[in-house]
């Protein structure tokens, strides 16, 4: 994809229209707001109550909790996605919340056809059926902030003077303005959070937010999204036959097409690939060697990420995860793939899979959406391997709590972490680990990240050590990987991987 970068340095003269109607757009975003947020604010005191009530019984009601998401999930694509950012500071906020703003799902229709093709003619200057052979108008799966069709890409625009398919992602009509109103919005009401409230420093919420609109940024930045699919697919090309992965990354699409230098469309290739959530979804009607495969795809995919090549898809929750099936010689064809979604029966599925082992087919992983990555730099780095390899051997606890505080991203005046509480609280939790080691590995019976993590998080919250954010990020996202692993058997204690 070819992009057009304009030169011009000087700035736009003032448009007093623009101004008044971007002031109103954002008036009555507020009060759009305000009608959504102020009920649920307004039973805060209950829940606060309540919470006090119940703490006897060792119980925390979730009406308040569960009523904050669904308000999220009514505010639109900016609140969701700030939702599930904010899950993953676990250092700075209750783990009951950042549970349940994990839920946080996208409640989003698609947007009308007339949109597509205006948001393809934007992109290419070219109408849809000049572009495409085909086109499923029926979207493939639709987002907060993009939706994805399936086409067949006219040989005409193609490096190969060949047909392709395609899976094209199209940014939703007005999206990219409604983030940034909200975005004016929620940056002001973190400076008067900032300002007026006590000791709310330690939350640093205009460089928090800061770094949210960093990230929203980078989703809607399609040019970007496809050098981050690119770099993810050599990647894991480059990874030898011995240690193989099977991983695929959706790839951009060579074409000889001049697109706008801020495109709305995507072309990427079209993998024919399930849901990860319908293998979990299925239970132990999957058999357990291919589920065992997955499980150790993904861990080990994660763990590539971080440990060799330093590029990490933070965002490898269910919906971005997906299995198909190859074998040495061939790729699972499109049409067994759709009939093995459409399965309802656990008997009919387990023949189905057992029959692919049979005639030499394996799962592999197919990574979709690579808007959210991190690059950590080296002291995050260091501090992440340093931390596993500490969890995963079961010593050196003050070692790790001293590279954590020292790594503490904040220091108030007013607001200061207290060190030595967080480093004995460090010890006592990695003391507490019984880590047995087998031929090297890692084993899932023995060691689950989330709860030692969710440990050190609430002992970072407790003791004011605000965690480096793209560390916190990384380690989530891996304690998000575990928990797909641990979801899909009952049986993941059997399952290991060469971790370090």
């Amino acid at each position: 994809m070819s992009v057009s970068v304009s030169n011009s340095s000087s700035s736009p003269p003032f448009n007093f229209y623009k101004y008044i109607t971007s002031s109103l757009q954002i008036t009555f975003r507020i009060v759009q707001l305000s009608a959504i947020f102020i009920p649920t604010l307004l039973i805060l005191p209950s829940f606060y109550l309540a919470e006090r009530c119940f703490s006897y019984f060792n119980y925390t009601p979730s009406f308040w909790l569960h009523g904050l998401k669904w308000s999220i999930e009514l505010c639109g694509p900016t609140f969701i996605k700030l939702g599930q950012y904010a899950s993953c500071r676990p250092d700075i906020l209750p783990a009951s919340l950042c549970n349940i703003l994990l839920l946080l799902r996208d409640h989003v229709h698609p947007h009308s056809l007339s949109s597509t093709r205006a948001a393809i003619l934007h992109t290419f200057d070219a109408e849809l059926e000049d572009l495409f052979l085909e086109f499923d108008t029926t979207p493939l799966g639709t987002g907060a902030i993009a939706q994805v069709h399936r086409a067949v890409l006219r040989p005409d625009y193609t490096s190969t003077n060949q047909p392709i398919e395609c899976a094209v992602k199209i940014l939703h009509p007005h999206v990219a303005s409604m983030i940034h109103t909200d975005l004016q919005i929620i940056h002001w009401f973190a400076c008067i959070i900032d300002s007026w409230i006590p000791n709310a420093q330690f939350l640093s919420l205009p460089d928090e937010i800061s770094t949210f609109s960093n990230t929203m940024h980078r989703q809607l930045d399609l040019v970007a999204e496809a050098v981050s699919l690119s770099r993810f697919s050599d990647n894991f090309a480059k990874t030898s036959p011995k240690t193989h992965l099977p991983v695929l990354f959706p790839s951009p699409i060579e074409t000889n097409l001049v697109s706008h230098k801020n495109p709305r469309v995507l072309l990427e290739s079209y993998v024919c690939a399930m849901p990860l959530s319908k293998v979990m979804e299925m239970g132990d009607a999957t058999p357990n060697g291919v589920v065992r495969e997955i499980m150790q795809a993904t861990l080990a995919t994660y763990v590539q990420m971080v440990g060799v090549d330093n590029f990490v898809h933070v965002d490898m929750h269910p919906g971005n995860v997906f299995v198909g099936f190859e074998s040495e010689t061939a790729v699972l064809e499109g049409s067994v793939i759709s009939a093995l979604r459409k399965v309802e029966s656990q008997r009919v599925w387990e023949n189905a899979i057992r029959r692919l082992v049979d005639t030499g087919f394996r799962p592999r992983l197919v990574i979709l959406d690579a808007g959210l990555v991190e690059e950590l730099e080296e002291a995050p780095r260091k501090t992440v391997m340093q931390l596993f390899f500490a969890l995963a051997t079961g010593f050196n606890g003050q070692q790790i709590g001293e590279i954590l505080a020292d790594q503490s991203t904040e220091k108030f005046s007013d607001v200061q972490p207290d060190r030595e509480k967080f480093i004995r609280g460090i010890v006592n939790v990695v003391d507490g680990i019984k880590v047995r080691e087998k031929e090297g590995g890692f084993d899932l019976s023995q060691l689950q990240l989330g709860k030692i993590m969710g440990h050190i998080f609430s002992l970072a919250r407790e003791c004011r050590v605000k965690l480096d954010g793209s560390f916190a990020s990384v380690v989530v996202g891996l304690m998000v990987v575990e928990g797909l692993a641990l979801s899909l058997s009952k049986n993941a204690g059997e399952t290991r991987v060469d971790f370090l």
